[in-house]
């Protein structure tokens, strides 16, 4: 007979992923940042165009037609006539700022404010930024409306130390056409960052974002996983709650996240690392990522090089262990903080800021502020600062409407110095807190608008003030020192704190302290914190996003263009202030 066979059917077995193509250099090949690029990683430039008020004659009602009837549908729901736009005391502006990569609502942001170009505007000096709405391309002169990604308001700063193109040919009014409002944006739409695959494969899609997940999981009360995994080659990423004050860092360490995680794999690779940052100490912050990226059992490797011969390997691997909250880097960052090398006690200062605080750490933070760099004291006082140390004398200055308008912070350093801070949140520091005024004093300030008169350091002086287009000055007597002073200028009374005050700002106190300073009435050095955001943003606008195109010449600086208005309703916001 014949027998019959049943015919085996076997299975073939799936294709294998398409071999990962690698990007940047050799020692990170394996990690996220090897396999996919970072969609919507960079600054994003958003612009709208706004009103200043509060201006010392210095504005002008200078406007094109179609963006004047754009202001009158802003002034008109505050409820004020048409005639105040015809003011000197009001300007139109064009208000730009750049929201960081993976903002959540919320995020605040700095904003650069720029009268426009052929307006009578001459400064913008102490006005107020009213509300308005940001967008991409959100200035345009056509004033079509634009989906709003943020809000701006907020007073005006400038830098007192900004001489931009200053000379015997300038006028100097003209440099205070562009200014500031630090954090004056505020993101109203979640920023969305994704990662690309360099080559499709749901494979290694779905690896890496797992291995996200796994290693940086969601914060408690966050509704979506840190990684998704959309197709074979987009993933996107939600910035957990404890990265919301720094979404930029995370995305740098998922960059540097290797898809390998098994123990021995980390303990090898770390050691590695140490080899290319030897071999490649300009490597430094990227290795120190990776460290941080492989995460606690990296200790090993990384304890050793605390002591290391080598700054560069030593500052690397402390701020690694810092960061991974192996607190035996504390006890070395002290013993840096003692070294006769600058570089490494402002490393160790700087470092301390990312660290909790411990008795000795703050007991080092303090000697530093008399350290003789200025560099080590300033850092020295941030990280202070971080850590809200109880030793600093600190007051907080606020808005009408309850928003922080600056800190004072009273810096227990026997070397005299003022330290302006423009960061999110602006800080005047006083390195000693009983510094005074030279005596006698004999100074004034805004074309005489503030004067000061005192003899001796233990007597009162009189402070006068004239607020613009006021009837009446004032004149009150304070102590001789510039903390009593900063704390005249800028408090407002209050039912709960009725003392004196001239209720000024962040910007006006500066400038009035760099008068002074400048005329001799203070002798302390004073640092004023340096802010690129001008630079960023001329930066982002020659590169523009090629979702968002821009005209390459703008409509508003040509006579007869024609104009399309916004639609009723959507002339941008009108909040109150």
């Amino acid at each position: 007979g014949v027998s019959c066979q049943q015919e085996k059917v076997i299975e073939s077995p799936p294709p294998a992923p398409p071999v990962a193509k690698f990007t940047g250099p050799a020692y990170l090949y394996g990690s996220i940042g090897s396999l996919t690029q970072v969609r919507g990683g960079e600054p994003m430039l958003v612009d709208g165009w706004g009103l200043v008020v509060g201006l010392h004659g210095t504005g002008s009602g200078d406007m094109p037609a179609p963006l004047r009837q754009h202001m009158l549908q802003v002034v008109r729901r505050h409820r004020l006539g048409d005639s105040f736009l015809s003011s000197n005391q009001t300007a139109a502006v064009r208000v730009s700022g750049l929201i960081p990569p993976g903002a959540v609502a919320g995020t605040r942001f700095d904003l650069l404010v720029e009268a426009l170009p052929n307006s009578q505007t001459t400064s913008l000096e102490h006005g107020r930024l009213w509300s308005n709405d940001l967008a991409i391309n959100g200035a345009n002169s056509q004033m079509l409306f634009s989906a709003p990604l943020a809000e701006a308001r907020g007073p005006i700063y400038f830098d007192p130390f900004d001489e931009g193109e200053a000379s015997p040919d300038h006028d100097d009014t003209r440099l205070k056409t562009r200014a500031v409002v630090i954090a004056g944006g505020i993101v109203t739409q979640p920023r969305r960052v994704s990662l690309l695959l360099n080559e499709p494969s749901w494979a290694i899609s779905a690896a890496i974002a797992e291995r996200i997940n796994q290693r940086f999981e969601k914060s408690p009360g966050d509704r979506w996983d840190t990684a998704v995994a959309k197709d074979d080659r987009l993933i996107d990423l939600n910035i957990p709650r404890r990265f919301a004050a720094d979404p930029d860092r995370l995305v740098s360490l998922i960059q540097h996240l290797y898809l390998q995680q098994d123990g021995a794999f980390v303990r090898d690779q770390a050691g590695r690392l140490l080899t290319v940052l030897r071999e490649q100490p300009s490597q430094a912050q990227r290795i120190s990522l990776a460290w941080q990226a492989l995460g606690r059992q990296t200790w090993q490797v990384l304890r050793p090089l605390y002591e290391d011969e080598d700054r560069t390997v030593r500052l690397a691997a402390m701020e690694a262990g810092g960061r991974l909250g192996d607190m035996r880097v504390v006890s070395h960052l002290i013993d840096l903080s003692t070294s006769p090398d600058e570089t490494l006690r402002l490393g160790a200062a700087r470092l301390l800021a990312d660290l909790p605080a411990t008795p000795e750490a703050d007991r080092a933070l303090h000697r530093l502020l008399d350290d003789a760099s200025r560099d080590v004291r300033i850092a020295a006082y941030e990280a202070l600062a971080a850590n809200n140390a109880p030793i600093l004398d600190r007051t907080v200055f606020r808005e009408a409407n309850d928003d922080v308008k600056f800190v004072l912070d009273l810096v227990p350093a026997r070397r005299p110095m003022i330290y302006v801070s423009q960061a999110s949140v602006p800080r005047i520091a006083l390195f000693h807190p009983r510094m005074a005024f030279e005596q006698p004093v004999l100074a004034k300030a805004w074309d005489g608008q503030i004067r000061m008169r005192g003899i001796e350091t233990d007597e009162l002086m009189s402070v006068y003030y004239k607020p613009f287009a006021a009837d009446r000055a004032k004149t009150i007597d304070a102590r001789p020192y510039v903390a009593n002073f900063i704390l005249l200028m800028a408090h407002r009374p209050t039912i709960q704190a009725p003392m004196e005050g001239f209720d000024l700002s962040f910007s006006q106190v500066a400038g009035i302290l760099h008068e002074l300073w400048k005329d001799g009435a203070i002798t302390a050095e004073l640092h004023v914190q340096a802010n690129e955001l001008a630079q960023a943003i001329e930066k982002a606008r020659e590169a523009p996003d090629p979702a968002a195109p821009r005209p390459e010449a703008d409509p508003l600086l040509e006579e007869g263009a024609e104009f399309l208005s916004r639609p009723e309703g959507e002339a941008g916001s009108d909040r109150p202030e």
